[in-house]
This record gives C-alpha cells, sequence and structure tokens, in this order.
C-alpha cells in the first residue's frame, strides 16, 4: 500500500495533466457537435445538420419530413421520408 502511495503520489502531475487533456477533447468533440449538429437541428436547417459527422441521419430526416409535412407541403415530406 505504502509504495502505490509514493507511485501515485511521484505522478500526480501527470496524472493532472492527462484529466486536463481529457476534459479539453471531451469540450472540443461536444463543441463541434453542437456548432455542426444541434445548432442546425434546433434552428431547422436540416441540410447543414445531416452533413454533419455527428448527424443521427435518421433522425434528421425525420424532423425534416415532420416540418414539412405539418407546413403542408406533402410531396417534400414524402421525398425526405
Amino acid at each position: 500500500m505504502n509504495t502505490l502511495k509514493k507511485f501515485l503520489h511521484a505522478r500526480r502531475l501527470l496524472f493532472a495533466q492527462l484529466l486536463l487533456a481529457a476534459f479539453v477533447v471531451v469540450s472540443i468533440v461536444g463543441a463541434y457537435r453542437w456548432f455542426s449538429y444541434s445548432q442546425p437541428m434546433r434552428d431547422g436547417d436540416f441540410p447543414s445538420a445531416s452533413e454533419s459527422l455527428a448527424a443521427d441521419r435518421a433522425m434528421v430526416l425525420y424532423d425534416a419530413a415532420l416540418v414539412y409535412y405539418q407546413h403542408e407541403k406533402y410531396d417534400l415530406a414524402f421525398k425526405v421520408l
């Protein structure tokens, strides 16, 4: 147990740096997902949302078809589905 404590204590800076790097990577991925998928979906910009690498393409197409249907554009809704 003492050896483990010494090992962790000696490398605490390395662990902190690894944790910080993981946080930065997760934050970048989250920001990319927000600006390339979530924000366009919220604004109704379905074509640009479907081009995102983070997109759930089936959900984008379903939401686009639903919006077209609600605006009584049945041909477009059928084409999207």
